[in-house]
């Protein structure tokens, strides 16, 4: 229906399928499955792949992904998350045992690859969910659920993201204390992946409680991040002052 010659209805025509997301519909099925093949020909940690696994994310962020929508649902995607979990949890052990304390790398974009997928991971639970969050775990069996296993296992992740956050921040904290104030060397990825974390919380009952007791706890290791890597004109940061005290 696109008219070829008249090139202001044809512009219109075009900003409509943008606004309606089209375009990303008809290439995410397309990016997955290159996705499934490079990490099947490469590993997962070729650049390639990575790449691939990136767009597919930036896709998926802005985009909504119910299940009868486009031939992929949230099983396709979650797979992703744990793979990117798994990532961080080892860049998190690895920066606790430094004396730099780098947190995920942002030249390689795990944290916004992780954001951006849970987005859409997030937004698929709370619909599951009925919007009647937050759940209580175990689950319900009596609970009719569609993504029961996706809402544990991300659970799981969250407690294992939290433990492994905390543990690089005690060290944080033990360095500043043996150095006097000497500057430190923190990655600012770490923010990112706090606040994610954060948005994770209120999923699930109790959560949130965990996540900011656990903040409290760290308070000096906090308050050094966001001095170092928050800027004041940043929306981004804004989660920090739902927890004021």
């Amino acid at each position: 229906m696109t008219p070829r010659t008249d090139s202001d209805q044809a512009s219109g025509h075009l900003k409509i399928l943008n606004s309606s997301s089209m375009s990303a519909a008809l290439c995410v099925p397309i990016v997955l499955e290159f996705c499934k093949l490079l990490k099947r020909a490469a590993g997962v940690d070729d650049p390639l792949y990575g790449s691939c696994r990136s767009s597919l994310g930036t896709m998926v962020e802005y985009t909504d992904i119910r299940e009868n929508k486009w031939s992929i649902g949230l099983g396709d995607i979650f797979p992703f998350v744990s793979e990117l979990a798994a990532k961080l949890s080892h860049d998190l052990v690895v920066s606790a045992e430094s004396t730099s304390f780098p947190g995920p790398s942002p030249s390689i974009g795990d944290v916004d690859d992780f954001t951006a997928f849970m987005v859409a991971v997030r937004n698929e639970i709370k619909r599951d969910l009925g919007f009647s969050c937050p759940v209580r775990l175990p689950l319900s069996e009596e609970l009719p659920l569609c993504y029961a296993d996706e809402i544990t296992i991300l659970h799981g992740i969250f407690v294992n993201l939290l433990s492994k956050l905390d543990r690089c921040l005690v060290k944080i904290e033990e360095h500043a204390k043996e150095n006097g104030g000497e500057t430190l060397s923190v990655g600012c990825q770490y923010l990112g992946l706090l606040k994610e974390l954060n948005s994770i919380s209120k999923l699930y009952y109790g959560s949130e409680e965990v996540f900011w007791e656990t903040m409290k706890r760290r308070t000096s290791a906090l308050c050094y991040i966001i001095v170092r890597c928050a800027n004041r004109s940043d929306d981004d940061h804004k989660w920090i002052l739902e927890c004021k005290k």
